[in-house]
């Protein structure tokens, strides 16, 4: 009998006789702003699992590390198993989003000359924080990610325990979150759409190697058809207001798309 090793919003892992597998379950769950907007959207689960395995078919075919293997149903898929790494490694092409909360004298769709990256720690108590690493400290320290990014609206240090470890690990996670955005900039934009922005998460197997894990569905980035907000087919739509069905009608069209990869 499998045994359910971790359940957060919207995926559920379990595990496998082989301890070095897993199986990840997605559900029809779909949240905003951490959860607090959250509403169940029937066949999300089997819309992100098409999604998830056509991006990381692309990336093995590129000789990217990640954790996926193979599509098991229509919402799961065998994966190898990982320590999740609790950093979320975001990044941004276009400016938009958050990243105006934090530096609002950038103005919404800045297209920025190299890739800008950004770090967030996985901490529900403080919203996902901004974590940067000061040299002259010899410390990560955490912003509040939603307000501009002064000595005033910092919040603390990153865990000990992280704070001693990340740093050996954040050299592999910020090579591949560039590495992964350019894979799949080209791949959206053969089919005319800007990938405007991309959220990744990283895991290690049991012999430490670092791996995109997670999954890579219509809920991990900002996709802008012909460089237009306004045609928009991802998750922001949702956090607008958009009603549930034509969500789902985006979501259904960016899993057919990305067939196409």
């Amino acid at each position: 009998m499998r045994e359910k090793l971790s359940e957060g919003k919207t995926k559920i892992v379990w595990s496998l006789s082989d301890p070095s597998l897993v199986f990840i379950e997605s559900k029809d769950s779909i949240t905003a702003g951490d959860g607090v907007k959250k509403d169940i959207m029937a066949g999300k689960g089997v819309i992100s699992t098409e999604t998830t395995a056509n991006c990381f078919r692309l990336l093995n075919r590129e000789g990217l590390p990640t954790h996926f293997i193979a599509p098991i149903s229509e919402n799961i898929f065998l994966a190898r198993k990982a320590v999740m790494i609790p950093i979320e490694s975001v990044a941004r092409k276009v400016a938009t989003g958050s990243y105006l909360q934090r530096y609002p004298k950038v103005k919404e769709g800045t297209v920025f000359k190299n890739l800008r990256l950004e770090f967030f720690y996985k901490d529900d108590k403080n919203h996902d924080p901004l974590v940067e690493y000061d040299f002259s400290k010899g410390a990560w320290l955490m912003y509040d990610a939603h307000l501009p990014k002064t000595q005033s609206n910092l919040i603390a240090k990153m865990n000990p325990f992280w704070q001693d470890k990340l740093l050996f690990k954040i050299y592999h996670i910020r090579y591949y979150t560039k590495e992964v955005f350019r894979v799949l900039e080209q791949a959206w934009a053969n089919l005319g759409v800007t990938l405007v922005d991309l959220k990744l998460e990283f895991g290690q197997d049991y012999q430490g190697k670092i791996m995109v894990c997670d999954v890579i569905d219509n809920d991990s980035w900002r996709l802008w058809p012909g460089g237009n907000r306004a045609k928009m087919l991802d998750k922001q739509r949702y956090r607008e207001g958009a009603d549930l069905e034509s969500v789902k009608l985006d979501y259904q069209k960016v899993a057919e798309l990305t067939a196409k990869f």
